[in-house]
């Protein structure tokens, strides 16, 4: 069976041998036993972004209906997006005892960047909207838009979710006539029946009201981007910060005045400043470069937050205090000392132009 016949339900999450042929015999030099394979184990996902994918995990060798798996690379990762082999036979793999899974255990925990929340998880479920569906991109919708002018407008959106009333989505293209909503918004729809009974996904371009990002789905963005460095990834981290809190490490700086009368107050008596205290943020440099640091939460700056003040600031917030630094920075770094990740100048000012989705809440 190929592809076509059994859509991205029958490869997701499921072991699969496909023959090599001249589009993947490329991919698996390199390979231990490549010379004597004739196909390649393979591991069907999904990525939010770029749709139905393979993870090649090892070579083999079919012999009708018999196979045999050769072990996987140790420092080599190769990708099959589906539109590459979806005409090609798949052989999907019963995974007895779960031996496949605990032999390329190692290969398959690059893939836990790929788990989404369960919102968008049931989604992948909802059988009544396969018919809007891209058979390469699962999460993305055809929906028919309303315009301002009492017309509706074929779009395309990206499913981020649900709840118990709609579903919401990105709308991935700048719709032609003038309408509520514009590329990139969040925006509401559900599902219509048209009198010859075909179920179809409308929206009137009624944007979904945000809430912060998370630090958990930062993390994973970033270490998608890192196993996939699109600039799809890139842009999934850019909308994220526009709307997360993070923590800055900050010396607490108080007047000489203040000094004095700490020298001068006696011991178990409450001290109240004269003047205001200073938080001045911490700034980390690597060789020639300064980095303003910031983190998910206070608990990653580990020891390293043990000698300062933390204090919790919206990321845009943090943008202008890395730019005022007397330090000439190179960039935000987020996590410095797990997964670090660089926010360079030229995003942090795009970051800055787009501004949050929503209205920052008062601290």
């Amino acid at each position: 069976m190929t592809y076509k016949d059994i859509g991205f339900r029958g490869v997701y999450h499921q072991f699969i041998a496909i023959d090599i042929n001249e589009t993947t015999e490329k991919v698996c030099q390199g390979y231990p036993n490549s010379d004597k394979a004739n196909c390649l184990l393979v591991y069907g996902y999904i990525d939010h972004t770029a749709g139905t994918t393979l993870e090649i995990l090892a070579c083999g060798h079919r012999e009708k209906d018999s196979f045999i798996f050769y072990d996987s690379p140790t420092e080599k990762r190769d990708i099959i997006r589906i539109g590459a082999v979806e005409e090609l036979e798949l052989y999907l793999i019963d995974d007895k005892n779960d031996e496949l899974f605990n032999r390329y255990s190692k290969r398959l925990e690059v893939l836990q960047v790929f788990t989404v929340d369960e919102s968008l998880a049931q989604t992948r479920s909802m059988g009544f909207l396969d018919s809007s569906r891209h058979p390469h991109y699962p999460d993305d919708i055809q929906l028919y838009l309303l315009t301002n002018s009492g017309e509706f407008e074929v779009c395309w959106v990206r499913i981020e979710g649900a709840d118990e009333k709609t579903l919401y989505g990105k709308l991935l293209n700048e719709p032609f006539k003038q309408s509520k909503c514009h590329e990139g918004d969040i925006i509401e729809f559900s599902l219509f029946k048209t009198e010859d009974g075909k179920l179809v996904c409308v929206s009137d371009g009624t944007k979904r009201q945000l809430e912060p990002a998370n630090e958990n789905k930062l993390k994973t963005a970033i270490m998608r981007f890192k196993n996939d460095k699109t600039n799809e990834n890139l842009i999934s981290i850019m909308e994220l910060l526009r709307d997360i809190l993070i923590w800055i490490p900050c010396n607490a700086v108080i007047s000489d005045t203040d000094v004095e009368k700490l020298k001068k107050a006696k011991a178990g008596t409450t001290f109240k400043s004269t003047d205001d205290i200073r938080m001045i943020p911490d700034i980390l440099q690597n060789g020639d470069e300064y980095f303003f640091p910031v983190f998910t939460s206070a608990a990653e700056m580990g020891e390293y937050g043990d000698n300062f003040s933390k204090i919790e600031k919206w990321f845009l917030e943090a943008i202008p205090l890395a730019f005022n630094n007397k330090k000439k920075i190179s960039g935000i770094v987020i996590n410095a000392f797990t997964e670090p990740f660089v926010v360079t100048n030229d995003l942090l000012k795009v970051i800055q132009e787009q501004g949050s989705h929503f209205k920052m809440k008062e601290q």
